[in-house]
């Protein structure tokens, strides 16, 4: 048995890239021998041993859109890295730099902020669009590729998403989300009216209510004023 552990045929001899997103607009093919070459696996290595940590967090600090779902070993001698493209949530513009973040709060960009704009082609139309976050501060010198710390915004990020997308709309549509001492604020482009909603108890349920009832606003033409979920969960469009 250990003869058989210790054989050459399972020494790491090649490495493979398989994208699970279409339709990418950062990453593509063509990147796929540099993200190999970034993980630096270790050729020669028993692929029964090997644990791909190491090489997971080369590839997602090397390509910030990058996603490392998991390395697959293809036995004998072989690996497959599996990736998504990661997609922009927000964007955070602090001391005149822009800051923008997927729902991981990964950092996948940062630009100073009279870069942030249509001409700058190096910004997917994502990143471009992706709406404001108000009301939070990021960590200090944060670089693409890094995590911003901060469990509880990564809930609420998440919540807002999921609760779009039940009602089939993205957090895309939006152009401001602000946080504000437990309460949230939420502006689509174009329009003056926003969404309020009182305090962070039972958001999951107020949010799906309140963008529901936002979004009917907007498409009965309703360009100005507010619609407000209080605590009880009462929805007023005034």
């Amino acid at each position: 048995m250990l003869i058989i552990l210790t054989s050459t045929v399972f020494m790491l001899s090649s490495v493979k890239v398989n994208f699970l997103t279409s339709g990418m607009s950062v990453l593509s093919e063509n990147d796929s021998s540099s993200i190999i070459k970034c993980g630096k696996f270790n050729y020669g290595g028993n692929i029964l041993f090997m644990n791909f940590d190491k090489q997971i967090t080369n590839i997602e600090q090397a390509f910030p859109f990058a996603k490392v779902m998991k390395v697959e070993r293809k036995f004998p001698n072989k690996a497959i890295v599996h990736i998504v493209e990661r997609s922009p949530a927000f964007h955070v513009i602090q001391d005149g730099i822009v800051y923008i973040l997927d729902s991981d709060l990964k950092v996948l960009s940062v630009v100073y902020s009279e870069n942030f704009n249509s001409s700058n082609e190096s910004l997917p139309p994502s990143a471009l669009n992706c709406p404001q976050l108000l009301g939070i501060e990021l960590s200090n010198n944060l670089i693409s590729g890094q995590f911003e710390n901060n469990a509880s915004l990564i809930v609420t990020i998440k919540c807002i998403e999921v609760n779009l997308q039940k009602i089939s709309h993205s957090i895309l549509e939006l152009s401001t989300i602000s946080i504000q001492d437990n309460n949230f604020i939420f502006k689509t482009p174009n329009n003056e009216i926003y969404l309020e909603i009182e305090g962070n108890e039972n958001l999951d349920d107020k949010l799906i209510k309140g963008f529901a009832a936002y979004f009917k606003a907007i498409e009965d033409g309703i360009t100005t004023g507010k619609v407000h979920v209080y605590n009880s969960g009462e929805i007023q469009v005034r």
